[in-house]
């Protein structure tokens, strides 16, 4: 129904002001590697090719981001 429409659109705004308020909590690297990773697609090897870093730290880094996000997120 229309309302439900409604109800759906407003739910996601609300997840998206969350997401860029949790977003604006990491730190400059972070927020580039989580780009880089979950926005463009890339790979944790392209990733950290592209950032001059080892992979390891590229993972460890996205891994970092995302446990700030899931507490921001709660």
């Amino acid at each position: 129904s229309y309302e439900e429409i409604i109800i759906r659109v407003q739910h996601n705004e609300e997840l998206k002001t969350k997401l860029r308020l949790a977003m604006q909590q990491l730190t400059p690297r972070q927020t580039e590697l989580i780009r880089l990773k979950f926005f463009e697609g890339l790979t944790y090897e392209q990733i950290a090719a592209q950032t001059s870093q080892t992979v390891k730290t590229a993972y460890n880094t996205v891994y970092d981001a995302i446990k700030v996000l899931r507490k921001m997120l709660k």
